[in-house]
């Protein structure tokens, strides 16, 4: 027997939500897109559409079945597994680029969950065996993301109110700055940091444990000059001078417009399309950028940075504030008031006072 999945966007389409089980999944998927989220989904149960809608860039367009055929999968292609229900899943994922989508059909319960999405964060794989499937069954919790108010509804006035700067413990800054309607935060402190982008905080003993410790190790040896780790944590095929020779251009134009390396702080590490990215803050004389280094079994195969790392937060209330990231175990909230802000969220909890 061969399944076939058709995954389209059709402009126009009408939205599907229907039931318990389509309006849960779309209170999820509507807050996640609050955060970021670009995709759109569709839920099927004995051949009765539950749920059929875009979110976030996709909003207004949907998953369409039977349009424009996108994956044709054949017993070839498909994966069998038995899922924690002990009944039987078929399943096949694609990914192309920032795009990834995934097909699974729940034989057994007559259940057929397709997602799309095109956000690096979320991948659809993921999203659709994790998220969706407990969701859809009602069967393990999930991580509910804000439910963010309109910004309409929050005075000029609370906005400037909340920027500022709140000296934290040891020394610490959390920085809050009004930029037309939004807050954003930037922080000193490693571990809320961290926790605003949305990374597993790196320790010892963490689950990204060796590939933070060899991501230390190759870019402290890369700025004092010796290039062997740093060749060696490389999943490509050039030759050790062509390493060492872009090294040095790149270490050069860093010193040249951030001063001098004072640290290298590795943040924690998320998963971009499955793949494990260390996040480090290099911090400089001038300014503390930040770089994303993705991994794969084979090694270190890509690279970004910002010079900026700020992120939004969003308003749950006036005096409420919240960021969060797809995998996050909990959001952090920024509570304002007096003067004061009190920073909360998976094992956090500071308080700072302009």
């Amino acid at each position: 027997m061969a399944l076939i999945a058709c995954i389209a966007i059709s402009i126009r389409a009408e939205d599907v939500v229907k039931g318990k089980v389509g309006k849960r999944v779309d209170e999820y998927l509507t807050r996640l897109a609050s955060f970021g989220l670009s995709g759109a989904v569709l839920v099927t149960k004995r051949d009765e559409v539950l749920l059929k809608k875009g979110y976030g860039s996709l909003a207004g367009e949907t998953v369409d079945d039977i349009i424009n055929p996108l994956l044709a999968l054949d017993n070839n292609r498909l994966v069998s597994a038995v899922t924690r229900r002990k009944t039987t899943v078929v399943s096949h994922n694609f990914v192309d680029g920032l795009n990834s989508a995934a097909v699974r059909r729940y034989v057994d319960e007559r259940v057929v969950i397709i997602a799309f999405t095109n956000h690096p964060a979320v991948s659809a794989s993921l999203l659709a065996s994790a998220e969706l499937e407990s969701l859809v069954f009602n069967d393990r919790p999930v991580v509910m993301p804000p439910r963010i108010i309109d910004l309409a509804r929050i005075p000029s006035s609370r906005l400037r109110e909340a920027a500022g700067r709140y000296p934290l413990p040891n020394g610490f800054i959390v920085q809050v700055t009004q930029m037309g309607e939004r807050l954003y935060v930037h922080a000193n402190h490693p571990q809320v940091l961290a926790a605003l982008l949305g990374l597993s905080f790196a320790t010892r003993r963490g689950r990204f444990a060796e590939v933070e410790s060899r991501t230390r190790v190759a870019l402290e040896s890369a700025a004092k000059g010796d290039y062997k780790p740093i060749f060696e944590t490389f999943d490509d095929d050039r030759p050790f001078e062509e390493v060492v020779a872009a090294q040095r251009r790149v270490w050069t134009r860093w010193d040249s417009e951030f001063g001098a390396l004072l640290g290298v702080d590795v943040l924690g590490t998320v998963l971009e399309q499955g793949n494990p990215t260390v996040a480090v803050q290099l911090r400089f004389s001038r300014r503390a950028p930040l770089l994303y280094l993705r991994w794969n079994p084979r090694g270190m195969f890509a690279a970004r940075m910002t010079t900026a790392p700020q992120v939004v937060i969003r308003p749950e209330s006036t005096d409420t504030y919240a960021s969060f990231a797809y995998g996050q175990a909990a959001p952090v909230r920024f509570t304002f008031r007096d003067r004061t802000v009190r920073i909360t969220g998976h094992s956090l909890a500071f308080s700072g006072q302009k």
